[in-house]
C-alpha cells in the first residue's frame, strides 16, 4: 500500500513540475508559445483603422466564387455529354 502511496505521490509531482514547465514556457513569448502549441502567427499590429475595416467590408472578390453545379443522376449526365458532342461548332 506504501507502495501505491508513493507512486500517487511521484505522479502528483510529476504533474506539478510539467505545468510549472508550461507555465515557464508560456511567460517567455506568447508568441511562440501560440505558434508551436496552435500553429497560428499573431500579429503585432492589435487595431485596425477605419479605413482598413470598411475596405475589408467592401471587398468581397476573396469570398465570392463561381457556383459548380453537377447533373444529379447518371442518366442526366449520359444526357448531358450528349449534348455537348451534337453541338460542338
Amino acid at each position: 500500500m506504501s507502495q501505491t502511496n508513493n507512486r500517487d505521490g511521484s505522479n502528483k509531482r510529476s504533474r506539478i513540475l510539467s505545468s510549472d514547465v508550461y507555465r515557464q514556457r508560456e511567460n517567455q513569448s506568447s508568441t511562440n508559445v501560440a505558434q508551436t502549441q496552435s500553429g497560428l502567427i499573431i500579429d503585432n499590429e492589435t487595431e485596425l483603422s477605419s479605413e482598413i475595416i470598411k475596405e475589408q467590408l467592401n471587398s468581397v472578390a476573396d469570398i465570392i466564387t463561381q457556383a459548380i453545379i453537377e447533373v444529379p443522376t447518371k442518366h442526366l449526365l449520359h444526357l448531358k455529354e450528349l449534348g455537348d458532342n451534337l453541338f460542338v461548332s
